[in-house]
């Protein structure tokens, strides 16, 4: 869902230019950004049918950090699309990560330093070693704020390089598609979506390593629940962390103060009954109102 910060005008107005963007893109070779999810499977299908596999390059930031699910799933998506995914890995999960850095996140934006480590540096170091003048990223018309976010944050690195690299979002193209949708067009296409969906997991990413450091407290509780082998293996590397450094994944809010809080302290009060909710859990939209209804694109 897109935030209120960005008015009706605005969102029809990128969405627009980005359809555009997508449609008259005449270059000589895209880079796919392959996440491991859903989505960005469907995008890579949409620019082999728009730009054709010869000028497609299909790339996966494998952060070890993945559920063995994730890698079945971009097995079938080779074998359907008839495509080899180049895989980029570097040394150890997101975990060896944090511990070589001494760092988990930073500011401005909350940003996950694995995050930039494993997989946008590799993928900006392949896309300047493949030849490509675009790069595909699988956003869904309705995350109009974090295709903006990404485009600024992307013109802002390359100015400073003083190069230039076309961002498309190819889910914008006819028809919009949700998460759901997508989900279902795949398994139609013969490709059967990641597990991890009917967990009600949104995004597929790092849950093979606990999961994600920017989640909240409800979906770390989630993952405690569904999956107790992932969390204690995180719980572990963030008690080695801690030793290290004093942060923690988590932080809690309650009675008015904000602290710190271990995976191990959310394990005990889960156990103890403490009830996180469901709010981690993002529904499609086709089931909720939207805010800017995908009519007002068409």
């Amino acid at each position: 869902m897109p935030r209120k910060s960005m008015t009706r005008e605005d969102w029809r107005q990128f969405m627009h230019d980005a359809a555009d963007n997508v449609a008259n893109y005449d270059g000589n070779l895209v880079m796919v950004n392959v996440s491991g999810g859903a989505a960005s499977a469907w995008s890579w299908k949409l620019c082999i049918d728009m730009y054709g596999a010869e000028r497609v390059h299909p790339v996966f930031a494998d952060t070890q950090s993945e559920t063995p699910d994730t890698y079945r799933f971009l097995d079938d998506c080779q074998t359907v699309l008839g495509q080899e995914l180049k895989i980029l890995r570097g040394d150890g999960d997101i975990w060896d990560c944090f511990d070589k850095h001494r760092i988990m996140r930073f500011q401005p934006g909350n940003v996950c330093k694995a995050s930039v480590e494993l997989k946008q540096k590799p993928l900006d170091s392949e896309f300047h070693a493949c030849g490509a003048d675009a790069q595909a990223i699988g956003m869904t018309y309705d995350e109009p704020e974090r295709m903006e976010r990404l485009s600024k944050r992307l013109s802002k690195r390359l100015s400073k390089r003083l190069s230039k690299r076309n961002l498309l979002f190819p889910l914008v193209a006819s028809p919009k598609l949700s998460s759901c949708d997508i989900q279902e067009a795949l398994r139609k296409f013969g490709i059967k979506p990641p597990e991890i969906y009917q967990d009600g997991f949104v995004h597929n990413n790092c849950l093979g390593a606990g999961g994600c450091i920017l989640a909240g407290l409800a979906q770390w509780a989630a993952v405690y629940k569904k999956f107790p082998e992932r969390f204690a293996y995180a719980e572990k590397r963030e008690s080695e962390f801690i030793e290290q450094t004093g942060f923690t994944v988590l932080r809690d809010q309650r009675d008015g103060e904000t602290k710190s809080y271990t995976l191990a302290e959310l394990r005990k009060d889960v156990d103890d009954g403490r009830d996180f909710g469901g709010g981690w859990i993002s529904p499609c939209h086709c089931f909720t109102p939207n805010l800017f209804p995908v009519e007002d694109l068409e």
